[in-house]
């Protein structure tokens, strides 16, 4: 039940970013301007749908997270919102629309404009820089919209040093973060992926020891679709981690190399295998909680 609980929540999600992106990218004609009162029809046939869309969602999601036996009927509280917004969406002129796109925009701009671009590259460079610094970086940038600022300055500064390896694993990182914060074509998530891939591919190819690089690589691997065949490539970046983090001091991240190499032994069928990688992993980290219940610990 909680797998499908689970489908139906990301269902749901992709319903609701849906409707994020429909008003964020409709655009009102001028005869519609000069009806303040109304929305136009095409506009309010739409959203119905959407609210619709909504609404049958939630009831379904209601009913699985109850369980079996539980009438279907929607949550009050939920169901009591969607009418809310569906009441708000309906009264709303497209003036209301115009002027709170208008306001979110001079608001996201003025926090963009106070970000420090260059600053946060650079502070990519310290040696110092700890991974939940790191990722903070990558929140900000995604939080703000500034993706392919960074991904652009990140590109000038490897240009001028190709042969960083830190560079190159801070480009692929912000690929992968453009890729992974939504609103992106299928298309375009190709791109992304097989730009991060090189760039970790020329951070590896600079230093093959670089345990950032490789690890993302292999990570980002292990999910592209299983139609390309990047398992096999993901397992043996993850397999050269290992041997090369027993040449390694221990750090505390690299118990998640053991972890992930043995989760994809054990979707290859592959129990055996998987259950020595855990077990090899927890003896240089025994108190990592995630291997021990893999193991039943």
């Amino acid at each position: 039940m909680n797998n499908v609980v689970a489908a139906i929540v990301l269902v749901f999600a992709m319903i609701l970013g849906a409707t994020v992106w429909f008003l964020g990218s409709t655009r009102l004609s001028p005869e519609e301007q000069l009806q303040p009162s109304e929305l136009s029809p095409e506009l309010s046939e739409k959203l119905d749908r959407i609210v619709e869309q909504q609404s049958a969602m939630s009831r379904r999601l209601d009913q699985l997270e109850r369980g079996p036996g539980v009438a279907s009927s929607p949550s009050p509280n939920l169901q009591a919102i969607t009418d809310a917004v569906a009441d708000r969406l309906a009264n709303r002129s497209p003036k209301d629309i115009s002027d709170a796109k208008v306001t979110g925009a001079a608001t996201e701009s003025a926090a963009a404009r106070e970000f420090d671009l260059s600053a946060a590259v650079q502070k990519l460079s310290a040696p110092d820089l700890s991974a939940a610094d790191r990722r903070r970086i990558m929140e900000q940038v995604a939080e703000l919209g500034l993706h392919d600022q960074f991904i652009a300055a990140l590109e000038a500064r490897a240009q001028q040093d190709p042969r960083d390896p830190d560079v190159q694993a801070d480009l692929g990182e912000a690929l992968i973060n453009k890729l992974t914060s939504g609103g992106v074509s299928q298309l375009e998530v190709m791109k992304l992926a097989t730009r991060a891939d090189k760039a970790y591919d020329q951070a590896l190819d600079a230093e093959s020891t670089h345990w950032r690089a490789r690890f993302n690589k292999a990570v980002s691997l292990s999910f592209w679709p299983p139609i390309t065949g990047k398992q096999p490539e993901a397992i043996k970046n993850f397999e050269t981690l290992v041997e090369q983090q027993r040449q390694m001091p221990a750090s505390d991240q690299h118990a998640q190399t053991y972890l992930l190499l043995g989760n994809m032994y054990l979707q290859q069928g592959q129990t055996e295998k998987a259950r020595a990688t855990w077990r090899e992993g927890l003896e240089r980290f025994p108190r990592d909680e995630s291997l021990k219940s893999q193991l039943g610990n």
